[in-house]
């Protein structure tokens, strides 16, 4: 039986993966944003966000009153020096992006329906999503994924990006040339660094960060975690955790089951760690692995 493309596909690129080995793009000061903007932040509906927000150089973030929650810091107008010099690591960042050897060109080819290993992958123009994609860790936590796109990058409702065997996705990061649009319900992984505007419509999520070098953010009932170090894994239940052992696991299952109504999750937030400490409290052991296929 002759081999299938998709794993020709695998093969082709493990050989290439070999000669041009990728290397972690350092987002400086920027890692802890999970939403920074050139222009504006513009939210509609209760979106739930992990991280930072902030504008430079712009002057603009609307729409986060209640029932929007932003966990962490709001750099509005006023304080302009933290997300400034974010937007000029993310600068950097996005350069040196650029500088990395690609591995394999993907111009024209979607992204639904393929399983790739590390490397780093060119578009000539744009790329679209439709359907799921699998990064594939290869059970090294070093693993890096580095999408360069010299156009748009568009994904359909209710595509996906999924990581196996032990990636994580703050090790992958998306170069957009133009704008970059997430469609309904999309289920999102890695840092998106986009020249101009990136908008996520209703209900899509992402584990990563937004950065809008010269544009805004345009978010719709959207659930945000800027790049933790771990990530569900959907095939068998379980977190894969970096050195940290961070757990972000209430995000995460918001994420991949993105049709929960957003308040509802804030209720399973809630109550979610409050029954993991009293377990913990009660029993001495660790007791994630049950939470996490419970509740």
């Amino acid at each position: 039986m002759a081999p299938s493309p998709f794993r020709l596909l695998r093969a082709a690129l493990a050989f290439s993966a070999l000669a041009n080995a990728q290397v972690f793009v350092d987002l400086g000061t920027a890692v802890k944003f999970a939403v920074l903007a050139g222009a504006a932040i513009t939210n509609t509906g209760p979106s739930v966000i992990k991280g930072d927000i902030g504008v430079s150089p712009g002057s603009s973030i609307t729409g986060f009153g209640s029932p929007a929650v932003v966990n962490d810091q709001q750099y509005p107008p006023g304080n302009p020096a933290v997300p400034l010099q974010a937007q000029n690591d993310i600068t950097t960042a996005y350069n040196a992006i650029t500088n990395q050897p690609t591995t394999m060109v993907l111009t024209g080819v979607d992204l639904g329906g393929l399983e790739l290993i590390p490397g780093v992958y060119f578009f000539a123009s744009s790329a679209q999503l439709t359907g799921t994609l699998i990064l594939d860790g290869q059970n090294n936590p070093d693993s890096v994924w580095i999408f360069k796109i010299t156009s748009t990058l568009t994904t359909a409702s209710a595509s996906a990006v999924l990581l196996t065997n032990g990636g994580l996705p703050c090790r992958v990061f998306w170069q957009v040339g133009s704008a970059a649009t997430l469609g309904t319900t999309t289920r999102f992984a890695g840092n998106i660094l986009a020249m101009k505007a990136i908008t996520s419509n209703l209900g899509a999520s992402n584990i990563g960060g937004f950065y809008a070098r010269t544009a805004m953010v345009t978010l719709d009932t959207t659930v945000i975690d800027a790049a933790p170090s771990s990530i569900y894994n959907p095939f068998d239940n379980t977190i894969n955790h970096s050195i940290d052992n961070t757990n972000d696991d209430t995000i995460n299952h918001f994420i991949h089951n993105p049709v929960d109504n957003p308040v509802n999750h804030l209720f399973h937030h809630l109550f979610h760690h409050l029954f993991r400490h009293l377990f913990r409290h009660l029993f001495h052991h660790p007791v994630d692995n049950l939470l996490n296929n419970h509740f």
